[in-house]
């Protein structure tokens, strides 16, 4: 048989990382970059200056945001929203649909989504939604955000996600469904 030096305390490093890292999973929020899975937005402010006629995003693009997927853990997740719209490019009825996807660690091209909700944005100068997910240590999660009637823009847009966070009291209810397929 094949022997490996060190095979046995490689295993109990990395097993002892990984506890450690899901503990601190299980005990912090940790936010993720609403565009790391996209790199820019024509729906964000600060990305305007990126857009001119030789590099805008296609019309028909509908995604403001769409962070990469990550590896949670296993457990009760809160995840929370925050948009700025910015007003001077803003209508009364737009509506984005906070979607949340996930794929199996070991076969990233089966991608199913797992929660959506719709958030109307209104006249409120900011907007917060805060939902739990029940998470498996087996999947990588991403938050998606696409406009879905009206049109704006965001000066603020942030995300996060935290094991063992409560649901605050002012948060937007959220109702989810699960939809597998249509992405």
């Amino acid at each position: 048989p094949l022997h490996f030096p060190g095979k046995v305390e490689s295993r109990q490093f990395l097993q002892t990382g990984i506890e450690q890292y899901r503990g601190w999973l299980n005990s912090k929020q940790m936010a993720l970059n609403p565009f790391s899975g996209m790199g820019k937005s024509r729906f964000f402010a600060d990305h305007a200056d990126f857009f001119d006629k030789t590099t805008a995003v296609p019309a028909n693009e509908d995604t403001v945001f769409h962070t990469d997927y990550s590896w949670l853990g296993n457990g009760n997740r809160v995840f929370e929203v925050r948009l700025t719209p910015e007003a001077k490019v803003f209508e009364r009825e737009t509506h984005l649909q906070i979607r949340v996807h996930r794929f199996a660690t070991l076969n990233h091209k089966i991608i199913e989504s797992v929660y959506e909700t719709d958030l109307r944005i209104g006249d409120k100068p900011n907007h917060q939604l805060q939902f739990s997910l029940q998470l498996d240590d087996n999947y990588r999660y991403a938050i998606l955000g696409k406009i879905i009637a009206g049109a704006c823009r965001f000066s603020h847009i942030s995300i996060s996600c935290g094991g063992n966070l409560h649901l605050s009291s002012t948060a937007q209810p959220a109702i989810a469904h699960t939809n597998n397929g249509n992405h």
